[in-house]
Order: C-alpha cells, then structure tokens, then sequence
C-alpha cells in the first residue's frame, strides 16, 4: 500500500475500502488500462506504466467526485458494483483483470492498494 494523499493520519480501520475493476491489455505496442465502472482509461508503454497511469487516474476522478460533493454517490455505486464483481481470490494470475483497493478517509484518498 502506498499513500497518494494524506490530510492526517488514518488508521487502516478507519479507511473505507472501495473496490475498482480494472481491465489491462496489449494493442498496437502499448498497454491499455481502464477501470470497469469509473469513465477511466489510460495507456503505457509498459504493463507497469499502464498500471501506475491507472491509479493516477482513478484517484484525480475520486478526487473530482469528491470536490463536486458527489463523494457519498461514487462510494455507492463502487460498493453496489462490487457485489457484481468476482472477488480478488477468483482472478486468476495470469488474467487481464485487476482488482485495485482505494481507501478513503475524510473524503480524501489516501491509500491505493494492487
């Protein structure tokens, strides 16, 4: 886990836990990425930078939802689209999909865990 934001100091009991889908491929020489229910898409040259474009991405929209006062509305539909989701044990390996973690505190992001 790494922190993106920090406006004080969280205990991991204290985040809120949001699952992001996010799918990666290879096209034209680059990797894709983007998260299944956020209007994210990023690409990298490498599956690495695909990856690290991604969560850039994924917490500037959290962050915009937030600053727009619709923090309560993304928390919902993440948790409601989760329970359509596989769980992070069912994916295997080698799969082109990515179950990311975003913890939140106070309405800020504050971890980002693979």
């Amino acid at each position: 886990m790494f922190g993106l934001a920090r406006k004080k100091e969280a205990t991991a009991e204290s985040y809120t836990m949001l699952p992001v889908l996010c799918r990666f491929w290879q096209e034209d020489g680059v990797w894709n990425a983007s998260a299944a229910h956020l209007a994210v898409a990023v690409f990298g040259h490498s599956f690495e930078e695909a990856q690290k474009n991604l969560q850039s991405a994924i917490v500037s929209h959290i962050e915009c939802w937030v600053e727009a006062g619709k923090a309560d509305e993304l928390v919902a539909l993440l948790r409601a689209q989760s329970h359509e989701q596989l769980d992070v044990e069912e994916i295997s390996p080698d799969s082109p999909l990515v179950k990311l973690q975003v913890g939140m505190h106070d309405d800020r992001v504050v971890a980002l865990t693979v």
